[in-house]
Formats: C-alpha cells, sequence, structure tokens
C-alpha cells in the first residue's frame, strides 16, 4: 500500500508540477520521491541536496550514520606523512592496523598530513572480501571476520579494523 501512495504522489508531482514539501522518516519513500533531500537533527538543519550526494558524500558524521540500511562504516584516524605521501592511518600499528595511501587531490582537500584527527567513511557495499587482495587496484586490509550472516544475496557480517568494528556486504569476491 506504501509503494502505491509513493506512486500515486510522484504522478501527482509530475502532473500538477508544483514544488512539493514532502515530510517522512522513511529513508526508502524520501529517497523515492525526493529531487533533493533535507537531513534534519534535533531542528537543525544538517545537510541538503539530492538523495545520492547525501549518500556517498555526506557532510557530517550525523548523515554518514543516517542514512542507508546499513549505516556507513567510520573509522577515527589520523592523516600522517610516510615515504612522501599522505595516508591515512586508523590503529596503533598492530595486527588490524589500516594505512591507506591517499591520491593527492583528496590529501589536499583534506588539508595534509597536519590537519590531525579525521574519519574515513566506507559503505558497506563498497567493502569486500577478497582471497587475494595483492591483484586488487587498492591495498587490501587483513581482518578477522568475527560474525557472518548469510543472506539471499551474499552475506553480512562485522570485522574490526584498526580497533574499529567494520561492517560488510557480499560475498567472497563479490
Amino acid at each position: 500500500m506504501r509503494r502505491q501512495l509513493r506512486r500515486d504522489l510522484l504522478g501527482l508531482h509530475r502532473q500538477l508540477r508544483l514544488t512539493v514539501i514532502h515530510v517522512t522518516h522513511d529513508q526508502a519513500e524520501a529517497f523515492g520521491l525526493g529531487q533533493r533531500l533535507a537531513v534534519l537533527r534535533e531542528g537543525e538543519l544538517q545537510q541538503v541536496g539530492p538523495p545520492r550526494e547525501l549518500y556517498e558524500r555526506p557532510a557530517n558524521v550525523f548523515v554518514a550514520r543516517f542514512l542507508g540500511t546499513m549505516p556507513m562504516n567510520l573509522l577515527p584516524g589520523r592523516l600522517c606523512l610516510e615515504e612522501g605521501s599522505t595516508v591515512f592511518a586508523a590503529g596503533d600499528g598492530g595486527p588490524g592496523t589500516l594505512s591507506l595511501r591517499l591520491p593527492e587531490e583528496i590529501a589536499r582537500r583534506l588539508g595534509g598530513p597536519g590537519r590531525g584527527a579525521v574519519t574515513l567513511g566506507a559503505r558497506p557495499e563498497d567493502l569486500e572480501l577478497a582471497e587475494a587482495v595483492e591483484t586488487r587496484t587498492l591495498p587490501g586490509v587483513r581482518a578477522e571476520v568475527e560474525e557472518w550472516e548469510e543472506t539471499p544475496g551474499g552475506g553480512v557480517g562485522t570485522s574490526a579494523v584498526g580497533g574499529a568494528p567494520v561492517g560488510g556486504a557480499g560475498g567472497i569476491g563479490s
């Protein structure tokens, strides 16, 4: 019934060519109906823009964790200089530590190694299990899968990287 209501609202919107403000707590509804979304938290505007932009480039930690069926993974870390390149580092240098070399453009946008603490965000669907990470274009990160639940599309799991829990979706090499 909700799907039918969404289709009817979209049809009316197109037919009448009106600007419509629709308030909902249902993300599927917001993403399905909205050309532009506004995310509010306790009455304060957090971010406004097209649905895909909010999902892929959240303005802050609240928006990153709020949007999506599985929340975005957030890893606290710092920007460091390693062999002349800016690197995102999370963890204490032991097992499960993440060290990821950043492209120059991203490093510049983030302010470089002197910036201090930063948070790296990765959506679960952007993470995958791989048997041979050496063949990938991006460096792999070793992490022990702590939990795994099979789902119709593959599975959902959690692990720890740099001391922070990380969730992922998919299957081996998916």
